[in-house]
């Protein structure tokens, strides 16, 4: 799909444009109707019984496929007005919701775009070489349980779920020392040894209720889940594909200073999401990625050659 997207001619790019920005746009006008109304488009699908609370972490991943949606539209839109209003309405639905990592990635990226539109190599050094960074020291500089403990009394506004992360990460840090060099297995997260300790029980002082395990399903950061899983030799092919790719990106001539700058701004929204949430395997999360990367692909002017410039080359 990528590589279609970056071969489409101009017509059908156009029409891939439209596309996505219609596809922002409803997605955006569901998740305010959601938030609005007490998720009544859900309960009218699901119908859950009467009295029923339904929780709107339900809509994280909806707010994070927007986050990365909307920079394929920034990228292709042609009038200001349009963009900066579905831009404004992308971000005050994302605000809404309870997602943590998706009110985080909206700055980092807007921050990104505005670096990288006078220096790109510059936003693609700082991601890659922070990216690099934390897989050399996050192990050791994850706080033991005591001190998350001592922090959750101290700083009471930390949201539970980030001491929950806090704790994750350091059950994590454990797993990766007991096999530093080859480590437990891809997917091998779900089932380490002591991942279904209750910490609810075992440390009550956090405050993290009933259901908290040490590892639920995967450790919420993809270079710590790459560490754990894959060892030495599948973080080290991880990080040169992830940097290569920002690395060549910034390097591509034939994009315009908005383009490079916003495709580099989905590069890093995408890294703040994949560092602090969900699964690097999960299925939504990979489709999400690729999807909106042929998106973004899509939308560039310069991104690749057109199938009939393919089809000239080989006469």
């Amino acid at each position: 799909m990528l590589g279609a997207a970056a071969a489409l001619e101009s017509s059908q790019r156009e029409r891939v444009r439209a596309a996505a920005a219609i596809g922002l746009v409803v997605a955006v006008a569901l998740l305010l109707v959601e938030r609005m109304s007490g998720a009544a488009l859900t309960r009218l699908v699901v119908a859950p019984p009467s009295g029923t609370e339904l929780s709107l972490t339900r809509f994280d991943r909806g707010a994070v496929a927007v986050v990365l949606s909307l920079w394929p539209v920034l990228v292709a839109s042609r009038r200001f007005w349009p963009a900066l209003a579905m831009a404004v309405a992308a971000v005050v639905a994302v605000l809404t919701m309870p997602s943590a990592a998706a009110k985080v990635a909206v700055p980092v990226g807007i921050v990104a775009a505005a670096v990288a539109w006078r220096a790109p190599r510059l936003v693609a050094g700082a991601l890659g070489g922070g990216l690099l960074l934390l897989a050399v020291t996050l192990p050791w500089a994850v706080p033991d349980s005591r001190a998350v403990v001592a922090l959750h009394q101290k700083a009471p506004w930390i949201k539970i779920s980030g001491i929950h992360r806090l704790l994750i990460w350091r059950f994590t840090a454990d797993r990766i020392a007991e096999r530093p060099i080859l480590g437990w297995g891809m997917d091998a997260s779900r089932a380490l040894p002591g991942g279904q300790v209750n910490l609810g029980e075992t440390l009550p002082a956090a405050g993290l209720g009933v259901n908290a395990e040490a590892l639920p399903l995967h450790p919420h950061n993809a270079v710590l889940q790459w560490q754990v899983e894959l060892g030495v030799p599948g973080t080290v092919l991880a990080l040169a594909i992830v940097i290569g790719g920002l690395w060549t990106l910034a390097r591509q001539e034939n994009l315009s200073p908005r383009e490079r700058a916003g495709a580099l701004a989905w590069a890093a929204a995408a890294l703040v999401v994949g560092l602090l949430s969900y699964g690097i395997w999960q299925e939504w999360w990979l489709a999400s990625l690729w999807l909106t990367g042929a998106s973004l692909a899509a939308a560039v002017d310069g991104g690749g050659r057109s199938l009939r410039d393919v089809e000239d080359a080989e006469l």
